[in-house]
């Protein structure tokens, strides 16, 4: 009987070996097709991997339907999709006409912007011209300055055009979160199986005491998930009423818009909250130049707010990872899986990190 577990858990570490050192080699052989393999794969388990994580955000709010409330399963799950739905429409509906109406007034204002940016360029030129760096007369730079106008005005084009092609890609990828809601309903609805099946698919490879154990592991897998999602989620949102609030009281323009900016970058560790920042500040210095050190001072007091306070008790005790792990999930996850891999890296590595500290507490355990 011993010797018939050894020989399990000895496969199965060799087909591990094996499969790593396969993709190991693959990758350093020719990472870029490797890397298009890994994107083809994920395209086609993408109604899954949706589902997962719809099933880790519902299965929550369904448990409390069912036990407290009494109802039955299937009830309790459809009731908590339904306030899932109402919470993100309710949301959407109470920043959009803040976000249409700071659009439009940009938009109305393109002829002021577009005299702003060439009087600055102007004055750059006639700086850098006095300084002896360039000689380029006044009317020269006019016209060149027309001309790239009139060149990023056809480019701007093409990428509406591009946008607009590319709504058909917007449909695929919302069939593919409705057929993962699907999923996730019968995850849900029939967890108990689905809990039977893993422990019994690693009890046939390896023994009872494993199949035990990455159940266990699963469970924990989950909620680092479910604690990160909610975390960073509830953080986010506390930073953008932060901004939100510093900007109002100093009347910084377009303060709804650049707040939901910097809340919904937030989600992105680092590189969302880099671009959300670069884009209000680029609408600040168009509308009120005057203003963008209060929009500096605004993102670095609700940063320091996050960083020093929030991101520890909130998302610091159930991720517990470094910045350079942080980083590293963002650029690792979004290299495999684009913008929603940029979210989902971070705690994929809070993952690999859970494997780690179990794989060395056995260690010592046995030493």
């Amino acid at each position: 009987m011993w010797q018939d577990k050894m020989k399990k858990g000895l496969s199965l570490k060799i087909f591990l070996i094996f499969v790593s050192v396969v993709l190991v080699q693959s990758f350093l052989q020719n990472g870029e097709e490797l890397k298009n393999i890994l994107t083809t794969i994920t395209g086609y388990i993408a109604p899954f991997i949706y589902a997962v994580f719809l099933a880790i955000i519902l299965h929550p709010l369904s448990v409390v339907l069912e036990e407290k409330m009494k109802m039955k399963r299937i009830i309790a799950i459809l009731i908590a999709i339904i306030i899932v739905f109402i919470s993100i429409f309710a949301l959407f509906g109470a920043i959009i006409p803040g976000v249409v109406s700071s659009v439009s007034d940009i938009s109305g204002r393109t002829p002021e912007i577009e005299s702003k940016l060439q009087d600055w360029a102007m004055k750059l030129i006639e700086f850098l011209k006095v300084k002896g760096i360039v000689m380029l007369e006044p009317g020269k730079l006019k016209d060149l300055f027309d001309k790239y106008v009139q060149g990023n005005t056809v480019m701007l084009t093409g990428l509406f055009k591009s946008l607009s092609l590319n709504i058909l890609s917007v449909l695929i990828v919302f069939g593919q979160v409705l057929i993962g809601l699907i999923i996730a309903v019968f995850f849900i609805l029939d967890r108990e199986y689905f809990e039977r099946l893993i422990h019994n698919t690693m009890y046939i490879f390896s023994d009872k005491n494993k199949a035990e154990e990455t159940v266990y592991f699963l469970d924990q897998v989950r909620k680092i998930f479910l604690n990160y999602l909610w975390g960073k989620a509830l953080v986010s949102a506390l930073v953008g009423v932060l901004v939100f609030i510093m900007l109002i009281v100093t009347k910084v323009p377009y303060a709804g818009l650049i707040s939901i900016l910097i809340g919904v970058g937030n989600m992105v560790p680092y590189v969302g909250a880099l671009v959300a920042m670069a884009i209000g500040g680029l609408l600040v210095l168009i509308a009120d130049p005057t203003k963008i050190w209060f929009l500096i001072l605004a993102n670095f007091l609700a940063n320091q707010v996050e960083g020093i306070y929030l991101s520890p008790k909130i998302i610091g005790k159930t991720v517990g990872l470094t910045s350079f792990w942080v980083i590293s999930g963002v650029l690792i996850g979004g290299a495999i899986m684009g913008p929603l891999g940029m979210i989902f890296g971070v705690p994929a590595i809070g993952v690999v990190k859970l494997i780690y500290n179990i794989r060395l507490r056995k260690k010592n355990e046995k030493e």
